[in-house]
C-alpha cells in the first residue's frame, strides 16, 4: 500500500512540475552603436593652373610695400577657407598674380574709358590692346568681400620712359578721385630700367557700409602695364591672407 502511494505521489508531484512554466532568463538590453559619420559635403572646385614663365634673371622685380586693396569683379564664388591658388598671367604680360581662384578673363580689344586713366599713346602694332581679369568673393551670410580686377595693355616705350613718380601719383589719384579715401597714401618701387610699382590705397566703407580697403597697383614693364585693383572687407581675416598671398606672389616675367 505505501509503495502505491509513493508512486502515486511522484505521479502527482511530476505533472505539477510540468505545469509550471519555467522563468525566463531576463534579456539584456542591445549594446549602442555609433551614429554612422557624416560625408563631409564641403567642396572645392578644381582650380586649374595657368603655365608661368620663369623670371628673367636679368630684371630686377620691383618690390613694392604691402597694403591692402580693393577691386570689383564679374567671378563670383562662395568663399573658400583652403584655396589651391592660380596663378594669373596672360602670355603676353610682364608680370604673374597668384588668385585663390581661377578668374574670368576678358579680352580688351580698343582703348576705353577703362583704359584711358592708365594709358595714353595706344600702341597699334597688335589686333588687342590686352585683357581684362576679374574675380570675387561674396560671403552670403556677412555680405562682406572680396573683390579683384586685373588689367593687362600692352604699352609703347616711349609711354613708359615717360612715366615718373608724380605722373604715375596724379594718375592713380584721379582714378580715386570720386572714391573718398581714409589715410590715404602712396607709395613707389623702381627696379631695373623702366621697371615701377606704385600704390594707392586707402579705406572706405563698402556698398554694404562693411569697413573696406581699397588697394591699386600699377605696374610698369618693358613693352606693358599691370593695373591691379582690391577691394575686400577688412574683418574678414580670411580675404586679408587672401590679400597678402597676392601682393606678395607678384613676379616680373620676362617677356
Amino acid at each position: 500500500m505505501r509503495d502505491h502511494l509513493k508512486i502515486i505521489s511522484g505521479v502527482i508531484f511530476i505533472a505539477i512540475s510540468l505545469a509550471i512554466p519555467a522563468q525566463a532568463d531576463p534579456v539584456q538590453p542591445a549594446p549602442m552603436q555609433p551614429a554612422p559619420a557624416q560625408p563631409d559635403t564641403a567642396q572645392t572646385a578644381p582650380i586649374q593652373a595657368a603655365p608661368v614663365q620663369a623670371a628673367s634673371p636679368k630684371q630686377d622685380a620691383p618690390t613694392g610695400p604691402l597694403q591692402t586693396d580693393t577691386v570689383q569683379t564679374d567671378h563670383v564664388q562662395t568663399q573658400v577657407k583652403t584655396p589651391t591658388y592660380y596663378s594669373y598671367a596672360h602670355d603676353d604680360a610682364e608680370y604673374s598674380v597668384n588668385l585663390p581662384g581661377a578668374p574670368t578673363v576678358v579680352t580688351i580689344w580698343s582703348e576705353s574709358a577703362e583704359t584711358k586713366p592708365y594709358l595714353k599713346a595706344v600702341p597699334a602694332d597688335h589686333a588687342a590692346l590686352g585683357e581684362l581679369a576679374t574675380y570675387k568673393i561674396v560671403n552670403l551670410d556677412t555680405e562682406e568681400l572680396f573683390d579683384v580686377k586685373i588689367t593687362f595693355l600692352r604699352a609703347s616705350r616711349p609711354f613708359l620712359e615717360s612715366l615718373n613718380k608724380d605722373k604715375i601719383k596724379h594718375m592713380l589719384e584721379k582714378k580715386y578721385s570720386e572714391v573718398p579715401l581714409s589715410n590715404e597714401t602712396f607709395n613707389i618701387s623702381e627696379g631695373t630700367g623702366l621697371l615701377k610699382w606704385a600704390t594707392l590705397s586707402g579705406f572706405t566703407l563698402d556698398s554694404h557700409h562693411h569697413p573696406a580697403f581699397y588697394a591699386l597697383h600699377y605696374l610698369t614693364g618693358l613693352q606693358s602695364i599691370l593695373v591691379v585693383e582690391v577691394k575686400y572687407s577688412i574683418e574678414n581675416k580670411t580675404f586679408q591672407t587672401y590679400y597678402d598671398n597676392m601682393v606678395k606672389s607678384i613676379t616680373y616675367v620676362a617677356p
